[in-house]
């Protein structure tokens, strides 16, 4: 049975004449009778009694039509969603991103956007480490994600788009003795001990900077897995901390930043996702992501 079959019988019915129900379903009549019998003989029962004067519907014929009916939209409904999903307008997105990309408001201002076009996609975030996050990606664990440029070893299989930099501050307990001063030199925080943002299995990037920044290797007082557990060990006191600068608006309890004098590294993020990439609701987010205006998030930097 195929589902021409189930049009041709609703089709019939709903007209009760073999000769309008042809014409609707632009066919000859005699092609629309044969199919109709060979409905009946693939069932096993009559479901139409025939006469000169009107068309019926025996009580099998009439459960049929029902059900026929059903059928047919669900058929509909299966055809419409396979096209929806082929379009990216429904699905699942599977995103993992830094802390600093979701208090600096980039990553909500994407979701925004990505909202307003394609509201029927489910969005599943988690937070990672930059170094999970690439190895997420490529295990088809996470479709795309907001991370720093912290993994310098990129696989061949991935992109990363960069979206904006900002310039480090050092954020540290509002009555350290560096918070008397506006501005930081970076002669004030050699010998200083500092928080740093790392994954026990690789804290060398922001090791690295710290060493530019201080012209000597760091003392490190603690290791953090992510910006709301850095943020909280320094407001603590238990170090300074290098931190992007659109994280000044984190109102944190016991918290202060200030300007570095004279340091122009920066911090990048990116937007990272697989090469040929054929899932189309990761490639619809990609082409919101493109025209994507995020000027206003270099207010701060």
């Amino acid at each position: 049975m195929e589902l021409r079959h189930l049009r041709y019988y609703v089709a019939l019915v709903e007209e009760k004449h073999f000769g309008k129900a042809a014409e609707r379903l632009h066919i000859v009549q005699p092609a629309l009778t044969k199919q109709i019998q060979a409905l009946e003989e693939l069932i096993g029962t009559t479901l139409l009694i025939r006469n000169s004067r009107r068309l019926s519907l025996t009580k099998a014929g009439e459960l049929f039509y029902h059900e026929a009916i059903k059928t047919l939209r669900q058929a509909d409904s299966a055809v419409e969603l396979a096209q929806r999903a082929g379009k990216g307008l429904i699905g699942v997105i599977r995103i993992g991103y830094v802390g600093n990309a979701a208090l600096s408001g980039m990553l909500s201002h994407y979701l925004f956007q990505y909202r307003l076009h394609y509201p029927d996609v489910e969005v599943y975030l988690e937070e990672m480490s930059p170094w999970e996050i690439c190895k997420a990606i490529l295990n088809e664990e996470l479709d795309i994600s907001f991370a720093t440029d912290f993994n310098n070893n990129l696989s061949e299989h991935l992109v990363a788009q960069k979206l904006m930099s900002w310039h480090w501050v050092v954020g540290m307990r509002k009555d350290h003795p560096l918070a008397a001063s506006k501005y930081i030199s970076r002669e004030q925080l050699k010998d200083q001990a500092f928080v740093v943002y790392s994954d026990e299995r690789n804290d060398s990037v922001q090791i690295s900077i710290l060493q530019r920044l201080l012209g000597a290797a760091p003392v490190i007082s603690h290791q953090a897995k992510n910006t709301i557990a850095t943020l909280t060990l320094t407001a603590a006191g238990y170090g300074l901390a290098l931190l992007p600068c659109t994280l000044v608006n984190i109102k944190m309890a016991g918290m202060t930043y200030r300007e570095i004098i004279d340091f122009p590294d920066r911090m990048t993020m990116e937007l990272f996702y697989r090469k040929n990439e054929s899932n189309p609701v990761v490639n619809s987010f990609l082409r919101i992501a493109s025209d994507m205006d995020v000027s206003f998030l270099n207010e701060n930097s």
